[in-house]
């Protein structure tokens, strides 16, 4: 009797040890961001960071006036709304995740040269260049949407003066106590849990390159796109190609939220919620064209785009794009 209870306990539920759970996946290669890195990126995406992104609406508050995010009734569609969003935001990541991708590209080029003598003045100058041409080449693809060039002309710009200011006061040489912390500083010790040690408590100063190369940025005579300035921008603040694409792709998404939220489309709260969905089912098509290349780069949603070319018609607007 006693071996068939021992039995039934073995083979049950309450008898049977549970498996150990299995590890988490490791983070896919080059995907792997230090702190300071998540710090910056989330510096970068953060509503603070003053680049004009909200007084743009990405074609939602034309698309409202012309009756394409309503029903039958008229009245707002939560629907309507979401797939206008993930159409629009999978238009920006074909059409100009490749021209952020090619920027950073051709900004992280300058500055491994700057390890080079003599190679950093001129590596500046390519980059610069070639992030000019990327610029002019995206422009003459936004041609036919006035609102759309000019929100990304300003947003660009509105990320290059904060880029530039970031990168002159983050160094140590401009935090007069820097000094005395660094040299009250203890060694680090090696952690219990085997984990690195903490990143240190200030970054070091930005390279000269880095700084020059945003000078250089915005001083050139045309004005420059969102996109490929985005793209610099990561490659200025040490931050991967990854991540630049997914700040575009993040920024847009939050944007049309927040313009539909101001404009009573739908509430803050469930907002959050239909972003998150958006986010998630574009999440990869980024990536995925800045793999095709700059040549293949294409908008995909041909209705918003008409839809927000009317924008400046319209007698009454809340948003300038």
């Amino acid at each position: 009797c006693a071996r068939e209870v021992a039995s039934i306990i073995s083979t049950s539920t309450l008898g049977r040890r549970s498996a150990p759970a299995p590890p988490p996946p490791p983070p896919p290669p080059g995907r792997s961001l230090s702190a300071a890195q998540r710090l910056r990126l989330a510096q970068l995406c953060d509503t603070t960071l003053p680049t004009g992104g909200f007084a743009h609406s990405g074609g939602i508050e034309a698309s409202l006036q012309l009756g394409l995010l309503v029903d039958a009734r008229g009245a707002p569609s939560e629907a309507q709304l979401v797939a206008a969003a993930a159409t629009a935001v999978r238009s920006v990541a074909r059409l100009q995740a490749p021209f952020a991708a090619a920027a950073h590209a051709a900004v992280a080029a300058a500055l491994a040269a700057d390890a080079e003598a003599g190679a950093a003045p001129r590596a500046v100058d390519v980059a610069v260049e070639r992030v000019a041409a990327l610029s002019a080449q995206l422009g003459a693809m936004l041609l036919a949407t006035p609102p759309a060039t000019r929100a990304s002309q300003q947003q660009a710009s509105g990320l290059l003066r904060a880029v530039a200011s970031w990168l002159d006061t983050s160094g140590e040489h401009r935090i007069p106590w820097a000094p005395h912390v660094a040299a009250a500083r203890l060694p680090p010790r090696p952690h219990a849990t085997g984990l690195p040690p903490p990143p240190p408590l200030l970054h070091a100063a930005a390279s000269l390159t880095a700084v020059s190369l945003a000078a250089a940025l915005r001083r050139v005579p045309d004005e420059l796109h969102g996109a490929p300035t985005l793209g610099a921008a990561c490659a200025l603040l040490e931050l991967p190609a990854e991540a630049a694409l997914d700040a575009l792709v993040y920024s847009s998404t939050r944007d049309l939220f927040s313009a539909a939220v101001r404009l009573g489309l739908v509430g803050p709260l469930r907002a959050v919620a239909l972003q998150a969905d958006v986010a998630a089912a574009t999440a990869d098509e980024a990536a995925a064209a800045a793999a095709l290349g700059c040549e293949a780069a294409a908008g995909t949603a041909p209705l918003m785009d008409a839809a927000h070319a009317c924008h400046d018609l319209f007698q009454r607007r809340m948003f300038q794009s």
